[in-house]
């Protein structure tokens, strides 16, 4: 007697998330260059032309692994968006949630994102950039509207305060700084926020070690 297996499928959007997960491990451990499109396939238990079905080369798989880790950043972040506080509780919530975030990261993730391939660098940042000037472009201009802050291009504003955070937060972990390096870099990344939004509110709670 003849027993047909039925064969086992997952569902695609199951199969895709799988895949993502597994890569990031097989990124974190070998880093991108070294990582291949069949070592993803081997450590979800398919083949390689399966992985092909869902990601068209090694770069859009990374995309996708950069772009849960920013989701990860900002679905925790967005939250302080929704509730009643005023702008400058808000600019202060998220920059504290920013630095925290970062502060809780263990050092082959900052290695992998930040320090690795020049290109995964810059999509990285250019895709937390953009997202972060959407959350803090908001704040400021509601900012604005209560008067407590003060700028006249608030577009271009949210750019320059953005970079900062992001160049404030990379250099710490590049110049391996001590406690007190940290503290003097977030004072100067204040004291920049304060004089660009003519305020004297903003402040950062938490330090970086």
């Amino acid at each position: 007697m003849n027993i047909l297996k039925k064969r086992i499928t997952k569902d695609p959007e199951d199969r895709k998330r799988e895949i993502i997960k597994s890569a990031t491990t097989i990124f974190l451990d070998k880093g991108y260059e070294k990582t291949s499109v069949e070592d993803i396939a081997r450590q979800v238990n398919i083949v390689k032309g399966a992985v092909y079905y869902y990601f068209d080369s090694k770069e859009s798989i990374f995309e996708a692994v950069v772009s849960e880790v920013v989701d990860d950043i900002f679905d925790f972040n967005t939250k302080c968006m929704e509730n009643e506080l005023n702008a400058v509780d808000k600019f202060n919530k998220l920059l504290n949630n920013i630095y925290f975030y970062l502060a809780k990261q263990d050092l082959d993730t900052i290695n992998l994102f930040l320090f690795g391939n020049e290109l995964i660098r810059s999509r990285f940042l250019k895709v937390v950039s953009d997202r972060i000037t959407e959350l803090f472009l908001k704040i400021v201009k509601q900012g604005i509207e209560e008067k407590s802050f003060s700028c006249q291009h608030p577009e271009k504003m949210t750019s320059i305060l953005v970079n900062g955070v992001l160049y404030n937060a990379v250099e710490m972990y590049r110049l391996n700084m001590l406690e007190e390096e940290h503290t003097a870099f977030i004072d100067i990344t204040i004291d920049m926020f304060n004089s660009l939004l003519s305020t004297e509110e903003l402040k950062l709670e938490i330090g970086m070690g």
